[in-house]
């Protein structure tokens, strides 16, 4: 078994890389290939990723299957919410639909650690590889519901295909003067977007009509917040924590840790479909001062050492997670400007 420092810089790799597929992807360039484009390339790199990976026989082969599926995955998450905001028909359904996406990343970091569980009780090589090769499985499902799709009808107009775009229209809405309404709103939006300067001063004090600046930088921000309120330590660290720090069984640490990450997937979806109820701003703030406290009582009864407190400490981390789920994992990744937020993600994961 590779070292912690080993295994760190594994893990680094694909963070660091998923932090390159978001700048590729939301960069000026990227516009012309589209995002239904982007999101297929992104589960396809994945997948060969996940092959090199599966199959390799040196640290130095599994860094280089790691960090192409972490290009593939910056991919997929920087133009994927975006692709669901602009075919999303009602504007009230947007949110909570982004906020879903993150719902099935939760769903999947869940189903992780119920697979680590079950080969608990296995032997060999296939403890690893077998579950590294399932990841295939996503990916393949992702380019076969996403190929039959047309892309964004505000794609097509930005690449001046009105028709087509039309058509994306007539498909979202059955009232032909409500297609004529959104097809004169996505042309006057362009414009103004293609005729207004971003300047760095804009992140500070923003007056233009599109608060593009203003929206970047409260979603780079959020997002930002939201990691390092210690979410890193679910995702990757979970069982180490229920194990080393609070001092549960291998096997008792491995159950914990899929029920939290199971709580985390529920609380996920809870929140993004409630979302539009008492405004998110509520939601954000109420979770803010609800996870200090858990958070606080965690740290302060791990440092008590005993059995007693460490029981205490477990409780209060599925606590945060109760509350950090419906509010700061999926209310961040809502906002517009969802491409800068990956990037920002990963940037801030990786520190």
């Amino acid at each position: 078994a590779p070292d912690a420092t080993t295994t760190a810089m594994i893990v680094a790799s694909f963070l660091l890389a998923s932090w390159l597929g978001c700048v590729c992807a939301a960069s000026p360039w990227s516009v012309r290939f589209g995002r239904r484009i982007w999101v297929m390339t992104g589960a396809a790199i994945q997948i060969l990723g996940t092959v090199i990976a599966a199959s390799s026989y040196s640290v130095g082969q599994l860094i280089a299957g790691r960090v192409l599926i972490g290009v593939g995955n910056g991919f997929v998450v920087a133009t994927g919410p975006v692709y669901v905001a602009e075919t999303t028909g009602a504007v009230q359904q947007r949110g909570p639909l982004v906020g879903i996406l993150m719902g099935f990343a939760c769903v999947g970091t869940a189903c992780a650690y119920w697979i680590d569980f079950g080969f608990t009780y296995a032997t060999g090589q296939v403890v690893w590889r077998l579950p590294v090769a399932m990841q295939i499985i996503w990916s393949l499902l992702c380019i076969v519901l996403t190929f039959p799709n047309a892309d964004s009808p505000r794609w097509y107009f930005l690449q001046n295909r009105p028709d087509e775009g039309k058509i994306v229209l007539h498909q979202m809405y059955d009232d032909n003067m409500l297609v004529e309404k959104v097809m004169s709103e996505i042309q006057t939006e362009l414009k103004q977007e293609v005729n207004e300067t971003l300047r760095f001063t804009d992140f500070f004090y923003d007056r233009s009509e599109t608060q593009a600046a203003s929206r970047i930088r409260d979603g780079v921000i959020l997002v930002g917040v939201a990691y390092l309120m210690g979410i890193n330590m679910i995702f990757y660290y979970m069982t180490t924590i229920f194990q080393v720090y609070i001092g549960l069984a291998a096997t008792t640490a491995s159950v914990c840790s899929g029920a939290a990450t199971t709580l985390l997937a529920i609380g996920t979806f809870v929140g993004s479909i409630y979302c539009e109820k008492g405004g998110r701003r509520k939601w954000l703030l109420w979770g803010s001062a609800l996870q200090s406290v858990f958070m606080i009582a965690f740290v302060a009864l791990l440092a008590v050492g005993t059995k007693a407190a460490s029981s205490g400490a477990a409780a209060m981390l599925f606590c945060w997670i109760f509350v950090f789920s419906p509010t700061w994992a999926p209310q961040p990744v809502s906002v517009l400007c969802a491409s800068l937020d990956a990037f920002d993600r990963y940037l801030t994961q990786l520190s």
